[in-house]
């Protein structure tokens, strides 16, 4: 539930406006602030909204925008930390959402700046749906 989730760590939320949903594949479709996401869920959502996980280490750097890929977004970096292993991003994507991302193989990319558009993606199986 959403308790725990705040609980364990970092992660990003987001209420997502639910479109449509998928008995065959379990895929949900999903709106958030005029992006469509797409998930996978276990079973159709009862309401109009549902609430959703996403772990900062799940989101994935982009090189840039004509990736072919599900779940492709842009956002501004507001700021970057290297840890040696790792970089930690606070990014301001969709108008005014932050999220939190963390990747792990800094050498694979390069280290965004402050104020540098950065592309991420994630996997229609890692956000999870998660109860109030």
């Amino acid at each position: 539930n959403r308790f725990v989730a705040e609980f364990t760590g970092t992660s990003n939320i987001m209420e997502v406006e639910v479109v449509a949903y998928d008995p065959h594949t379990s895929i949900l479709t999903s709106r958030f602030k005029g992006h469509q996401i797409l998930l996978r869920s276990a079973s159709k959502p009862t309401g109009k909204t549902v609430m959703i996980l996403l772990r900062p280490e799940w989101i994935k750097i982009a090189r840039d925008e004509k990736e072919s890929l599900t779940n492709l977004f842009s956002g501004q970096v507001v700021s970057s930390t290297f840890m040696g292993f790792m970089v930690k991003y606070q990014v301001k994507a969709f108008e005014d959402q932050m999220f939190a991302l963390e990747v792990q193989d800094p050498q694979e990319h390069e280290i965004k700046k402050e104020r540098e558009t950065l592309y991420f993606q994630f996997n229609i199986d890692r956000p999870v749906v998660i109860t109030s």
